[in-house]
């Protein structure tokens, strides 16, 4: 008997983590990209790109803001110079619509939505987010006809929040945990649906790390989307932390974020 694809509404912030995602989704069977969602935000909705830079700057260091520029911004350009595979490149050939949105609450951005959902109706529709860095309200997240559900670089719950695999790396770990989880409107606190433990190499930077992390996660999250029969979500267990954004002094606690001199490590073929 052949199953219906399974439809996906893909919703990210550009950069290289989601383009790894977005890859393994559009080549694997079964599954049918139908939209792409792409947050025009740095770090709040509705907010001058510069202001919200500067407060980045301004908590998180220059470092830091470097390294975020560096998987998103500048491996876009150097996907398109050197024929690399990014975000714009797979929706693109792969004729994918996208919806750009500084709030996806919006009058505009719900209206494109619901075209979608009503144009690609099926039992198995999933808004998917991955590196997507807008918080999704209730009233979103009780939208028909469409399941919520987040791809996240981190055990839960103990590293819920923004870039968990850098807190991994602060606090001395060897071992992390890519989750896919239902989304609820508290940030990562929704029921685990998939789990799969990640290897961390303290003498990696925090991008090749988190590469990897995401490699694994995109593969399991396929995995999970190819099941007929889908185990039953589960309760998260033990002690919630939430990491923010990383301070100055957090940031300076791993020594390699990015290695300029290895920027082939960023292209996707």
């Amino acid at each position: 008997m052949t199953h219906a694809p399974v439809k996906i509404i893909y919703a990210c912030y550009p950069s290289l983590y989601s383009a790894i995602v977005l890859q393994k989704l559009i080549g694997s069977d079964g599954i049918e990209v139908v939209a792409v969602v792409e947050s025009q935000c740095v770090k709040r909705r509705n907010t001058l790109w510069v202001v919200d830079v500067f407060d980045l700057i301004r908590h998180s260091g220059l470092r830091y803001a470097c390294y975020l520029l560096w998987i998103t911004d500048i491996f876009s350009v150097l996907a398109r110079c050197f024929g690399g595979v990014s975000v714009k490149s797979l929706c693109k050939k792969n004729t994918l619509p996208i919806i750009k949105t500084k709030d996806v609450h919006s009058n505009k951005t719900i209206k494109e939505l619901e075209l979608v959902v009503s144009a690609n109706k099926s039992a198995n529709t999933y808004f998917v987010t991955a590196m997507f860095n807008q918080k999704l309200s209730a009233r979103f997240l009780a939208t028909e006809d469409i399941q919520c559900i987040n791809v996240h670089p981190g055990s839960l719950p103990d590293y819920r929040g923004v870039d968990p695999v850098l807190a991994a790396l602060q606090n001395g770990e060897q071992t992390g945990c890519v989750s896919l989880h239902q989304t609820v409107e508290e940030l990562d606190a929704g029921k685990v649906l998939a789990q799969h433990a990640v290897a961390i190499d303290a003498s990696d930077s925090l991008l090749l790390n988190n590469k990897r992390f995401f490699g694994v996660a995109a593969n399991m999250l396929v995995e999970w989307l190819q099941m007929n029969d889908k185990p039953s979500p589960k309760m998260q267990q033990g002690n919630a932390h939430y990491y923010g954004w990383p301070s100055r002094k957090e940031v300076a606690q791993v020594p390699r974020l990015l290695s300029i001199r290895r920027w082939r490590e960023l292209l996707l073929k």
